[in-house]
């Protein structure tokens, strides 16, 4: 009987490639996507921070492109098992890359959006 091989091993080239790829660069624009999805309008829950302050950012541009490329790599395991983040999901990610909140912050504001304890 052959041993199977773990799926880190079996996607590793995969992940390369798609590492190897350049980024664009281009920063998506929040507001035209949500006024495109008619979320511009939405009240937010009380577990979302606040959007007055989405444009001051608090670390440096190196550490942003850190937590970019490890929730990058989460988000790509992720997808390979079948699994999508939710929207809510992706704005509190995007919020923890720009620097507007730190991971211990990510927990407690899932919980909210999932009424879990």
């Amino acid at each position: 009987m052959t041993k199977k091989q773990p799926l880190e091993q079996r996607v590793e080239p995969l992940l390369k490639k798609i590492n190897a790829l350049p980024r664009s660069g281009v920063k998506a624009d929040k507001a035209f996507f949500d006024d495109l999805s008619g979320e511009a309008d939405r009240p937010r829950p009380s577990h979302e921070p606040s959007r007055e302050n989405a444009d001051k950012v608090t670390i440096s541009p190196e550490e942003m492109e850190r937590r970019r490329f490890v929730v990058e790599q989460a988000e790509t395991h992720n997808r390979l098992e079948g699994l999508q983040p939710s929207p809510e999901m992706l704005e509190i990610i995007e919020d923890y890359i720009q620097g507007r909140i730190e991971l211990e912050d990510i927990l407690p504001r899932v919980k909210a959006i999932y009424g879990t304890r």
